[in-house]
């Protein structure tokens, strides 16, 4: 239950972060401003399917999340934990309860964090 709400409110802030560029792509027409709509749209629906479908869907997306910065390489390891779960094994210390537990909490935080840097005026 604690994931689910964790990836909802990880949903709102992708949802809001995905009308912010948007809303600044209608006013200077800057390209990277889609490529960030269009990485808060995969978070979007990252979690909405992890909501509806589990955890498991995601074998391939490990790759995609290190080029993030520190958080990215913990959820690429998370990512990793997760493939190797579906599996049936268990990737160094890191149990499917483990990843659960951190994994939900830490994609909250790296959006949370991602809306107050570019939402942040000056």
């Amino acid at each position: 239950m604690k994931d689910i709400i964790f990836l909802l409110l990880t949903g709102l802030l992708a949802a809001y972060l995905c009308w912010y560029f948007y809303q600044r792509y209608n006013l200077n027409k800057a390209l990277h401003n889609q490529y960030f709509l269009m990485g808060f749209a995969v978070l979007l629906v990252s979690g909405l399917l992890l909501i509806f479908i589990g955890p498991f869907y995601a074998k391939g997306a490990p790759r995609g999340f290190f080029w993030v910065g520190i958080g990215g390489v913990l959820i690429g390891l998370g990512g990793i934990a997760l493939a190797f779960i579906s599996l049936g094994k268990q990737w160094l210390f890191f149990s499917p309860n483990f990843v659960m537990l951190i994994l939900t909490p830490l994609l909250f935080l790296m959006t949370g964090a991602f809306a107050l840097g570019f939402t942040k005026k000056g």
